[in-house]
């Protein structure tokens, strides 16, 4: 019953905050993400850039960012997606390419469930064409 209550009581605590070691691993795969370096990298590739494995990788990562490694780079390259789509210069399937889509329908319904709406209009929203 001892053991039971420990659990418990583990359950309800907050994530323990990691050591400098690994917060610094973390945040170089962030950063990676980020910067659009890794934007077609495995989760094994980010894994063993952060010296770990990806098990490893996927429960800090969701522990301290609150979200899959995974789901990251998704929503990153959707963000880059609709950065290109708000510039005027792409149109949605170059957009759905950039973001690692092979079917425009398929990075249309991704997109529209992240940002609230279509692709279209992002298309809309950009400036004139010089």
């Amino acid at each position: 019953m001892l053991l039971l209550g420990q659990v418990l009581d583990e359950l309800g605590s907050p994530a323990p905050v990691p050591g400098p070691q690994l917060q610094r691993r973390l945040l170089r795969v962030k950063e990676l993400i980020d910067s659009g370096e890794a934007g077609d990298w495995s989760l094994h590739r980010l894994a063993d850039t952060a010296c770990m494995s990806s098990s490893t990788l996927q429960r800090h990562f969701r522990r301290h960012f609150d979200c899959s490694v995974m789901d990251y780079l998704r929503g990153q390259r959707l963000e880059n997606a609709r950065q290109a789509l708000l510039s005027g210069r792409h149109s949605i399937t170059d957009a759905a390419l950039t973001a690692g889509y092979s079917s425009a329908a398929n990075f249309a319904t991704a997109f529209r469930r992240r940002f609230g709406h279509p692709p279209g209009t992002c298309l809309r929203q950009a400036p004139p064409a010089p």
